[in-house]
């Protein structure tokens, strides 16, 4: 982390533009102006909204990026627990890893909502990661009996006619 958040890092130096204003608007589709204009409208405020709490926030933002950071360089890989792991013991680690991943993967959509001032829709998110953080506590916590609680039901609670199966 720098001090002076004005200098950026040597390595945007010379293009640090090309990260703070996008060469062209986004837009979800090419279609009638009329329908292009408020999308874009909203991406112009969103970045000015960005820019700006980027600059109030930095060091929470750089907290935010580095949780990121680490996040992507845990789950890009596969995991091996090794041969002399208990299979009981495998299931739950396998369990506790896909929540994380659940989770962690929530964290850019909930910074980027954090940043363009969407608060409702980003609290949302946080609530998602706090509630996905407890259970993989759980499973941690309790590895031999969480599996049950994660399995998928042999059969599918709805039949085949599209009704809920008697009994579930």
């Amino acid at each position: 982390m720098t001090d002076d958040p004005v200098q950026p890092p040597s390595f945007l130096a010379e293009n640090m533009r090309d990260l703070l204003v996008p060469a062209s608007p986004r837009l979800v589709v090419i279609t009638h102006r009329r329908w292009m204009e408020p999308y874009h409208s909203l991406e112009e405020g969103e970045l000015s909204q960005r820019l700006t709490a980027g600059r109030e926030h930095t060091r929470g933002f750089e907290l935010w990026l580095h949780a990121l950071t680490l996040f992507r360089a845990t789950f890009t890989g596969v995991f091996n627990w090794g041969d002399d792991t208990p299979s009981d013991r495998v299931e739950a680690l396998n369990i506790r890893a896909d929540l994380l991943a659940l989770a962690g993967s929530t964290s850019k959509p909930a910074l980027d909502n954090l940043m363009a001032g969407y608060y409702w829709a980003a609290f949302g998110l946080i609530r998602g990661l706090l509630e996905t953080w407890r259970r993989a506590v759980y499973v941690r916590l309790r590895p031999e009996k969480a599996p049950e609680w994660f399995k998928l039901p042999e059969m599918s609670p709805i039949g085949t006619d599209g009704q809920p199966r008697k009994g579930r």
